[in-house]
């Protein structure tokens, strides 16, 4: 039941983080205080003595982001050159 825990806490921090950084800007290390903060707070709920591990929660809620932003950025360059194979 905890690892479910733990994945729910990346999968919470990941989205709110992804629905956030549309609407505030500010420089990335904010954004990675922000999501470690949070990751103790999800600990805090289920386990509070070990409350160092939601830094883990909140790092990997950043992974997550790095590794969504990157698809995205495969996918579009994907479609840019079946786009551009296509008008030729």
């Amino acid at each position: 039941m905890i690892p479910l825990m733990y994945a729910l806490g990346v999968l919470a921090i990941w989205l709110a983080w992804s629905l956030t950084e549309h609407f505030l800007e500010g420089p990335k290390w904010a954004w990675l205080l922000v999501a470690a903060a949070a990751g103790c707070g999800w600990q805090l709920l289920i386990d509070w003595d070990r409350w160092w591990l939601g830094i883990g929660i909140g790092g990997g809620a950043g992974v997550l982001v790095l590794v969504t932003d990157l698809l995205l950025v495969v996918t579009d360059l994907a479609r840019v050159q079946v786009l551009r194979r296509s008008t030729r």
